[in-house]
């Protein structure tokens, strides 16, 4: 078995022609589920893979690398424990640690060890991090914001980027490099945003947005290559036309 040292995998939310989503995990064909909206999809999805990467370890099958993130996808956390159930299983067969040598490592009764292992058990996480220490891995716990908290970070992140580029067009005082690296990183949150806002208009203005950004960016980058200055800097839309702040607080 791979030891992966972070299990979040990739999932595609399709919306439906209800209005539900159905989510899909491209590395785990049997994790399928479904909500009644955007929100709800994400909750139900956490759970789906929960009980998908559950099912592998009773099965002791070997756990899939998350894939990269591909646009259109969102980032589906397994829980800490669960995590930590896989890690563990996945150490102890690339090490050949059996059941009872890790018991005698950590002290404890060959059972423990079971339980540790079991992902229906509720171990306690520090003696899953116990457990892992002896087989020479640490184990932390990073905290990341919900999709619809992570929404309004990007919304702000991307307000921010166009205010910054248009004053800077406006007064002249951009410079063409930065110019580019600030495209660049609005292009970067946009295809971020995207997933958020399938099916609506949104989603097909912030998609209209980003391929007039990359054309400008494109003749921006063929103008540098010829040592030239551009005589003209893209214009950017006011961020309003192209994303609505109060539908976002709204799902934030």
């Amino acid at each position: 078995m791979t030891i992966h040292p972070k299990y979040s995998y990739p999932a595609g939310f399709a919306e439906q022609d209800d209005g539900s989503f159905l989510v899909t995990f491209r590395d785990l064909p049997e994790a399928l589920t479904d909500g009644d909206n955007y929100v709800d999809a994400f909750i139900e999805a956490t759970d789906c893979l929960e009980e998908a990467i559950a099912g592998r370890l009773a099965m002791g099958e070997d756990i899939p690398e998350p894939s990269t993130l591909e646009s259109g996808e969102l980032a589906v956390p397994l829980s800490a424990a669960m995590s930590a159930k896989a890690v563990l299983r996945s150490a102890m067969a690339a090490h050949g640690v059996s059941n009872s040598q890790l018991a005698r490592g950590l002290g404890c009764d060959e059972k423990e060890v079971r339980r540790l292992l079991d992902p229906r058990h509720a171990s306690k996480l520090h003696r899953l991090e116990q457990a892992l220490l002896w087989l020479g891995y640490s184990l932390s716990v990073k905290v990341t914001p919900v999709p619809w908290r992570r929404l309004l970070v990007l919304a702000e992140e991307f307000e921010t980027v166009v205010d910054r580029y248009s004053s800077g067009v406006e007064d002249k005082s951009l410079e063409p490099d930065e110019a580019l690296a600030l495209i660049h990183q609005a292009i970067a949150v946009t295809d971020e945003m995207l997933p958020y806002f399938q099916g609506e208009a949104t989603a097909d203005r912030i998609a209209e947005f980003r391929h007039q950004m990359s054309i400008g960016a494109s003749r921006m980058r063929g103008t540098i290559a010829q040592g030239k200055t551009p005589r003209r800097l893209p214009e950017l839309p006011p961020v309003a036309d192209v994303i609505d702040f109060d539908q976002a607080r709204k799902r934030a």
